[in-house]
């Protein structure tokens, strides 16, 4: 089989690396005749999809390899592989849903019973913000993330979508914000691990879901000192939680009015479900 000359770029637009670093071999197009992948002309090769990857047929009769760190690509129920869509749309019961994927997430008020619901074919899990005003959730211009606009004093919960799970943004307006903020997790136990909570017990569900120790930033996007940050999980029942993520009082309400907001950056994930 000849060899294929290849573009590689990870996380983005291809390459466009130089013509002089592609190697040809006998039959193949000159390297002065390559000009790699293009919008408008190339075709991705939908035989050669993974879940993190496409590959595209360039005119010039190279390939191109787009990878991603999260995946691109689902398994629909025929066996297909299908689009990621992480755009959020409404779904026939009026909820805020990621538009397409082989789990759902679900935005709604944070009231008990409701909140942030995700549905996989291995169970369920539902978050929701102990005390938290009972405001619904809007989409932000990005298409692909939840606002819920002053759920606390001084604070906002932003929700994005990604391929592979859902990113938590508690943004502290004010040195006067509510510095912290305990959730309710239903579904699932969670146990503190190195930098993050990991699934209790051996079932595919606590084997997929793990919620990361934030990252802390101010207004510039500087990090904010770790030490300053809370992050601790305790049981509440069989199969119940509470996670408490954010900053101690006093260093938010020491911390310079010109510094805010502080975006406090945790993360839900789920690892991919078995192929």
């Amino acid at each position: 089989m000849p060899l294929r000359p290849c573009r590689w770029k990870v996380n983005g637009e291809p390459n466009a690396a130089p013509v002089s670093d592609l190697v040809t071999a006998p039959g193949m197009p000159s390297a002065r005749a390559l000009t790699g992948f293009d919008a408008k002309t190339s075709v991705e090769e939908l035989d050669l999809r993974t879940q993190f990857s496409k590959t595209y047929r360039n005119v010039d009769g190279t390939e191109t390899l787009v990878q991603s760190s999260a995946p691109v690509h689902y398994r629909t129920g025929s066996g297909a592989w299908a689009e990621v869509d992480n755009r959020v749309v409404r779904d026939g019961f009026g909820r805020l849903t990621n538009a397409a994927n082989d789990w759902s997430v679900t935005f709604e008020p944070m009231t008990s019973g409701k909140g942030v619901g995700i549905t996989t074919a291995d169970g369920n899990v539902r978050f929701v913000g102990e005390g938290a005003a009972a405001v619904a959730p809007t989409v932000e211009p990005d298409g692909e993330s939840v606002r819920y606009p002053n759920v606390y004093p001084g604070m906002d919960i932003v929700y994005r979508v990604t391929g592979g799970g859902v990113e938590e943004l508690l943004v502290l307006k004010q040195p006067t914000a509510t510095p912290a903020v305990s959730f309710r997790f239903d579904g699932l136990n969670l146990d503190m691990a190195p930098g993050q909570l990991k699934g209790r017990g051996t079932s595919k569900l606590a084997n997929r879901i793990t919620v990361s120790a934030p990252e802390t930033f101010d207004a510039a996007g500087k990090p904010v000192d770790v030490a300053q940050q809370v992050f601790s999980v305790a049981d509440i029942t069989t199969g119940s939680s509470r996670v408490k993520v954010g900053m101690s009082g006093t260093a938010v309400a020491a911390t310079p009015a010109s510094k805010f907001p502080l975006t406090v950056d945790p993360n839900v994930s789920l690892t991919p479900s078995t192929m």
